[in-house]
């Protein structure tokens, strides 16, 4: 589903698929709500879920924190560019970055 081209910022708020047919589908209606519910969407509480993670006292990731931290960085990934300024897109890739270097240590961790 991801690699089909969703989108974060649909008109309505919400999730947006290109596909129909696979936006159609229960699990991409499960995605959504799990979107919607645990992927933060402002840079203060993507900082701040970015200061939880390993590396910063915390330990290794729960199943779902991995989870959500992946889809936050796809969130992350499309603000970035769709930024308009190139500050803004420093700011969004800089949290990018964050979260990356936070999966790859839990990554690195779970050998």
């Amino acid at each position: 589903i991801l690699l089909s081209g969703l989108h974060f910022e649909a008109p309505d708020g919400g999730l947006w698929l290109g596909d129909a047919e696979l936006a159609s589908l229960r699990k991409t209606r499960t995605l959504e709500v799990i979107c919607d519910n645990s992927v933060p969407r402002k840079l203060t509480d993507i900082r701040r879920l970015t200061s939880r993670l390993p590396g910063r006292g915390v330990g290794r990731l729960w199943q779902g924190d991995f989870e959500r931290t992946l889809l936050t960085m796809v969130y992350t990934a499309q603000r970035a560019m769709a930024s308009t300024t190139d500050h803004q897109r420093d700011v969004w890739a800089e949290s990018l970055v964050s979260l990356y270097e936070a999966i790859k240590e839990d990554l690195v961790e779970a050998r």
